[in-house]
């Protein structure tokens, strides 16, 4: 009895972390939805510290596809990664890569071009976007994880013949070298040749 109460104490805690978990994942998207409420930056922190982004791929039919169905039943907005500064809407990540000039069917009426201090971006469940102001405390939307790239195992004949490739370049690339060289020498003993006979 003393040991099941032991491993009742020990899994309680992982049992309470689960149930109060602020976020959750959306099996069929890879997008992580938001429980509770944050301002854009709150929810561009908290999105990072899940290895993750503010969902960006408005424009991506797929994505936007992926986002309604996280969103199905949600009643309110949810913050997504786009800021307007410059006078246009970028993203916040891929190096704040400017919307195209089509972006504007993405956007509820009047709202690509923000109100007053309105420079962050919603989206509703019906997939329109709407411009906000920053300091709302809203639910948010995370990107899908990254994919991981699995490198495949070379067997011993691949290897063998990597290496042929490999050293085969190297010697291309001396052989190139030896004639640049060359070529220089040539021209700096015809240079000096000319000048010693001014």
């Amino acid at each position: 009895m003393k040991l099941a109460s032991t491993i009742l104490l020990a899994i309680s805690p992982l049992f309470l972390n689960l149930a109060t978990a602020k976020t959750k994942t959306t099996a069929t998207t890879g997008l992580i939805l938001s429980k509770d409420m944050k301002t854009f930056n709150g929810a561009k922190a908290a999105c990072a510290k899940l290895g993750r982004t503010l969902f960006t791929k408005v424009q991506d039919r797929k994505s936007v596809t992926a986002a309604k169905t996280a969103l199905a039943k949600e009643t309110g907005e949810v913050w997504v990664g786009l800021t307007f500064k410059n006078k246009a809407w970028h993203r916040i990540s891929a190096g704040s890569k400017k919307l195209a000039v089509s972006a504007k069917t993405l956007w509820g009426t009047g709202e690509d071009k923000p109100g007053k201090n309105e420079n962050c971006a919603s989206y509703k469940k019906d997939g329109k976007l709407m411009s906000s102001k920053c300091d709302r405390k809203l639910k948010y939307l995370c990107s899908a994880a990254k994919k991981t790239v699995i490198k495949k195992k070379l067997t011993a004949a691949q290897l063998k013949a990597k290496a042929k490739a490999d050293k085969a370049k190297a010697k291309k690339a001396a052989e190139r070298k030896k004639k640049y060289e060359a070529a220089v020498e040539k021209r700096l003993t015809e240079k000096n040749s000319a000048e010693k006979k001014i």
